[in-house]
């Protein structure tokens, strides 16, 4: 007890300020579950400094859609479960918080979880935007599960039909029906003061087909700064555009983030002839002579295909490639150029048909679904090098028989 209790008054004089975001949060908490747990007067301001701290960040760190504001989904199971073991200290140690106080921390973990319903891909667990990996955070059935029990949320019940998904705020587009889903990232990189889990994934997507992931995001492999840092944040990493091999963000080291891609457009349609269409469009290369833009619009359609269209506009020359990374359980198998099968252990699971007007090549990348732990994955990337406007497409489309 003598040993915690001086770690809380070190926490108490040396609160992240210098980092904010979800570790001024985690101090928030240590504070306030401390001043549970001890008595007396020194007891007492640690509560109410960590009750400060948490409702404060609750307004801060939570957006308008519920999303957390770091756009990583990991850190928003991570912030969630914070808020609802806080809620569950408090209502299991009755008149330490006020109504106001409690009534906070319960919305803002309600919001929360309404968003998290919306970020479970079709495997059921979360897409790897920015820095995210399995392994760290609950999943989210854990967390709906302790929703219930602390709130008494009931999970909305799996959708009958496709589940449009809009998050405008945290940046997040797609639908979700059975074991199908698609989502795309158009939001900022992170709040301002604090980008650095960051990632150059702006208009990148996963796609799940019948509970597998087939097109993925690559992960983080670790924090330390190296190569495999540096890859994974890179946009050749994502699902996306480069231009001239330049990252669409500045990032570099272990988190920081210089210039960076911010949103010009992002919307989402409402279901038109049982379709969804996204167009979305940043400003990441404006940097580069020409004031090159990259603007991409989707065709969901939940019947079991997926049109992706991008184009690059502005001055001059450049080259721009357009990557597809597979996952590494898919086996990409030519049938030509132009159209290559998608495979698991031999059965067809998908086809890409890529438009012409550019050049096809298979690369070799990293998928990265747990810290410390790489794997092997192809890439296919669509190029293409001349006077701008330049333009690259292909669809992606359910093998018969899949449903």
């Amino acid at each position: 007890d003598v040993s915690l209790a001086q770690q809380l008054l070190w926490l108490e004089a040396n609160l992240e300020y210098h980092v904010l975001a979800n570790h001024f949060l985690k101090n928030g908490k240590a504070l306030l579950f401390g001043g549970v747990f001890f008595e007396g007067p020194s007891a007492a301001r640690l509560f109410d400094k960590g009750m400060n701290i948490m409702l404060e960040e609750a307004a801060e760190q939570f957006l308008e859609d519920g999303g957390h504001f770091e756009r990583s989904p990991q850190y928003h199971c991570i912030c969630t479960e914070d808020y609802l073991d806080a809620v569950a200290l408090l209502e299991a140690n009755p008149g330490l918080a006020t109504s106001t106080q409690l009534s906070v921390l319960r919305r803002a973990a309600l919001r929360a979880l309404d968003a998290l319903e919306q970020l479970v891909a079709g495997d059921e667990r979360m897409p790897l935007f920015n820095d995210c990996a399995f392994g760290i955070a609950p999943e989210p059935s854990a967390l709906l599960g302790y929703g219930t029990q602390v709130l008494g949320k009931t999970p909305t019940p799996r959708e009958s039909e496709p589940l449009r998904i809009h998050l405008p705020d945290s940046g997040y587009f797609g639908y979700r029906f059975g074991g199908d889903s698609f989502f795309i990232d158009c939001g900022e990189v992170g709040p301002g003061y604090q980008p650095g889990h960051a990632h150059c994934d702006t208009l990148s997507y996963e796609l799940c087909i019948d509970g597998q992931r087939v097109v993925v995001d690559s992960g983080v492999y670790e924090y330390a700064a190296g190569e495999m840092r540096s890859y994974v944040r890179s946009t050749a990493a994502h699902n996306t555009v480069s231009v001239d091999d330049y990252d669409q963000s500045e990032v570099w080291g272990e988190f920081r983030v210089a210039r960076r891609a911010s949103p010009i457009v992002a919307e989402l349609s409402e279901w038109v002839d049982g379709r969804l269409h996204f167009h979305g469009a940043h400003n990441g290369y404006r940097r580069l002579p020409g004031g090159v833009t990259h603007q991409r619009q989707v065709v969901l359609d939940p019947a079991g295909s997926w049109r992706v269209d991008d184009a690059v506009t502005g001055r001059g020359s450049h080259e721009v490639r357009s990557f597809i990374h597979l996952h590494p359980e898919i086996e990409l198998q030519a049938v030509d150029e132009r159209q290559h099968v998608l495979l698991k252990q031999g059965h067809p699971i998908a086809s890409i048909d890529i438009d012409d007007g550019c050049t096809v090549s298979r690369e070799t990348g990293w998928y990265c679904p747990e810290f410390g732990r790489r794997d092997q994955n192809e890439v296919l990337v669509l190029s293409s090098r001349g006077a701008l406007p330049l333009k690259l497409g292909y669809e992606i489309s359910k093998a018969a028989g899949k449903t």
